[in-house]
């Protein structure tokens, strides 16, 4: 029989914790999961929709059934696209406080990558290009392969790291020694559902210099 109002074990008296993950707009976010801690070497791992959670909501979370003392969470995986929570979040169970809504917990988005390489017309890498790349908000960067801003020691490989997310436009601002400047512009973007972004391989055309032909006059009755 359950003891009366203020009486009884943590155990008798369940209390419940509940949660959500949220992006820097509020939007809620899936995928994420949990490492709850508390009295009595208590530990569940709750992940987000999964066989822990009683809240069937994308991005919110809820567990009951818990004793009451002190519970710390902490998130063990992050939704796709997202850095982990920063810090384990609190709550205390007593026979004031049944149940802890813990709010919302803002992810911050994982930085991303762009990448491409410069080649000739059989695939052959060429060191020795400069690029304009602009990002999110009409930023630009100087790009030169192997100097200013290039990650990538590989000649003919570029690459930047820690990009914000958003649609990046690549132009070439010097070709490879020998070859013709590449005139058209490349677009790629970079967001959760793809943090590593290429604008592939950039062909570069040989250039061929224009030797005029003289023009011969033959003599005159030749």
């Amino acid at each position: 029989m359950r003891p009366p109002d203020g009486e009884g074990t943590g155990a008798e008296r369940g209390g419940a914790v509940s949660w959500g993950a949220v992006d820097g707009r509020r939007t809620a976010l899936g995928g994420s999961a949990w490492l709850l801690t508390g009295p009595g070497d208590e530990s569940r791992t709750i992940s987000d929709n999964g066989e822990l959670d009683e809240d069937d909501r994308v991005g919110f979370l809820r567990i009951s059934g818990l004793a009451w003392g002190d519970y710390s969470v902490r998130e063990t995986l992050a939704p796709v696209g997202y850095e982990l929570a920063d810090a384990p979040l609190s709550a205390t169970l007593s026979a004031q406080q049944l149940e802890v809504n813990l709010g919302a917990v803002e992810h911050a988005p994982s930085p991303g990558d762009v990448t491409w390489q410069k080649v000739d017309p059989s695939g052959k890498l060429l060191g020795g290009s400069a690029w304009e790349l602009t990002g999110p908000g009409g930023q630009t960067a100087p790009v030169v392969d192997n100097g200013e801003n290039d990650q990538d020691p590989t000649p003919g490989v570029l690459s930047i790291a820690g990009v914000a997310w958003g649609e990046y436009t690549l132009t070439e601002t010097r070709a490879p020694f020998g070859y013709v400047l590449v005139k058209r512009a490349l677009k790629v973007s970079v967001g959760p559902d793809g943090l590593k972004a290429t604008f592939g391989q950039v062909v570069n055309r040989p250039f061929v210099p224009h030797v005029p032909v003289p023009h011969v006059t033959q003599p005159p009755g030749s």
